[in-house]
């Protein structure tokens, strides 16, 4: 393997360790042609293409079942003599071709290939660009052990150089590496928890390693580790204590801001602060998303944060925050980031309406280049559901920690659609419906005040939409609070409100269940 291949095995990924030299047929090429082709190349399978687009694959095995089945001698017939006049037409790849071809994107992780090479029982795969328009490579069976086959040196070196040299920048010879057999044993003096963390996950990510023992010691002073044998990636789940604060953190500005806004949170409610990227194989090994984390952590502590947590978890973003937010008190992500958009789409939608039922923080709306505001009232919208009760008892706890006033907020007078379909605000019973929002808004008021006694609890009575109020409301808030049901329909009023906020809001957004 060339050197420039050499670094890639680290990353993992189709395109650093296929064969870029494809030879190919075409559907019309003779069966005598594709088995000299095989035969000439010493390759065991060669892709049929009809103008760069892939049709079917020829094996050996292929050849051998056509063969065999042409053979008259199979069937006991009488061999036939120059004689005779039937002629069967000739035989061309199309005819013995296996189709569809099991094929694998450049993109996709090399574990991702030999799980496929597996599921399918073939030991060759074509490999086309990320588009999946075009063969640019073939994919062995050798080239995905090859990856696998390191040498226990070449490992050491990649740790120490990389993890500990590169991106956890160590102090040289603070950390002592052994490898036997694929199976690392990390022993020494990191600066921080979050350091040692983040590099049995980074190390446990090689190809190639089987296992990580962790004795790594932390702290001013070193100390026995509490566990001698950590094996492979931690997470941040811990049953002992909840209430942590989560974040999804990438590389982007907008999971910037929300690290610090959870840092923030953290710090005063004297919460452990849990940082988290989702490790997905197109990432690589040259993300800057480690030397990320450790920024954070650093940002972290000097706002008064004593306990920070890193994970660097393999998954898509949504799978990973979900499963990591199960003993949270709270999750936090940017709206603006590289793995989530705004709006109620795509991986936030799934965050949203299926897995996290911890109150879920969206750091920021439109302008995610401004940093989250430090100060200002607690703002939540009260409807008199459950939901909606849940979000003011989340939002007395924020308002509490942070020693903000709390704006408690009922719009009772929201669009309704006369039989026309067009949209308006209901006027039908008019002063009933205001004096029942009254009542509602009071009781809430007193339920609040009871909670937390001593809080600042003001209260606006609007007969505008609950959007344009929360809004208006949210220009100088420090955060808004809304409730919602288990599911969002997308249409609703309750959808409407929320996707508003996320994407308009100057200020964090914060869901409660």
């Amino acid at each position: 393997m060339t050197p420039a291949g050499r670094t890639v095995l680290q990353r993992g990924l189709v395109r650093d360790v296929m064969t870029t030299d494809v030879v190919s047929v075409s559907p019309g090429t003779p069966f005598d042609d594709v088995a000299r082709t095989l035969l000439g190349r010493s390759i065991r399978a060669v892709p049929v293409l009809d103008g760069g687009t892939v049709l079917g694959v020829v094996s050996e095995a292929d050849l051998l079942r056509t063969a065999e089945e042409r053979d008259p001698r199979r069937q006991g017939e009488p061999a036939r003599s120059n004689r005779d006049t039937d002629v069967e037409p000739p035989v061309t790849a199309a005819d013995v071709m296996t189709a569809p071809a099991v094929c694998i994107r450049s993109d996709e992780s090399i574990a991702q290939a030999a799980r496929t090479m597996r599921s399918h029982r073939v030991g060759w795969l074509p490999v086309l660009d990320a588009a999946g328009d075009r063969v640019v490579g073939v994919l062995g069976r050798a080239d995905v052990l090859a990856v696998f086959l390191r040498t226990d040196d070449d490992l050491r070196t990649e740790i120490v150089d990389e993890v500990f040299g590169h991106f956890l920048r160590a102090e040289p010879g603070a950390v002592h590496v052994e490898v036997r057999d694929g199976v690392v044993t990390l022993r020494g003096w990191l600066a921080r928890s979050s350091d040692v963390e983040l590099a049995v996950a980074l190390v446990a990510r090689l190809e190639g390693v089987v296992s990580v023992i962790d004795e790594l010691t932390s702290g001013s002073a070193a100390t026995p580790a509490s566990e001698a044998a950590r094996v492979a990636a931690p997470t941040v789940r811990d049953d002992a204590q909840t209430g942590a604060v989560v974040v999804g953190v990438d590389a982007s500005a907008s999971a910037g801001a929300a690290a610090r806004w959870a840092a923030d949170l953290a710090a005063a409610r004297g919460s452990r602060l849990c940082l988290v990227h989702a490790v997905r194989p197109e990432d690589g090994r040259d993300s800057p998303t480690a030397d990320v984390l450790r920024r954070l952590c650093t940002e972290a502590e000097s706002v008064g944060v004593r306990d920070v947590r890193t994970a660097m978890v393999p998954g898509t973003p949504a799978e990973v925050l979900i499963a990591q937010s199960c003993d949270a008190g709270m999750l936090v992500l940017g709206s603006a980031g590289t793995r989530f958009g705004p709006g109620l789409t795509g991986p936030l939608a799934r965050l949203l309406a299926d897995g996290v039922t911890c109150p879920l923080a969206v750091v920021r709306g439109a302008t995610p280049q401004l940093p989250p505001p430090r100060q200002g009232p607690v703002v939540v919208g009260v409807d008199g559901s459950e939901p909606a009760r849940a979000a003011a008892d989340t939002a007395v706890g924020l308002a509490a920690a942070w020693a903000a006033p709390l704006v408690l907020v009922h719009a009772w007078n929201e669009l309704t659609t006369s039989g026309d379909g067009d949209l308006h605000l209901g006027s039908d019973h008019w002063a009933e419906r205001e004096a029942a929002a009254r009542r509602l808004l009071d009781e809430e008021v007193a339920r609040v005040r009871a909670l937390r006694p001593g809080l600042a609890v003001g209260t606006e009575l609007t007969e505008d939409t609950a959007l344009a109020t929360l809004l208006h409301h949210a220009r100088a808030a420090r955060t808004v609070v809304v409730g919602h049901r288990d599911r969002i329909v997308s249409g609703t009023t309750e959808a409407s409100v929320l996707q508003g906020l996320i994407a308009f809001a100057p200020c964090p957004v914060v869901r409660v269940r």
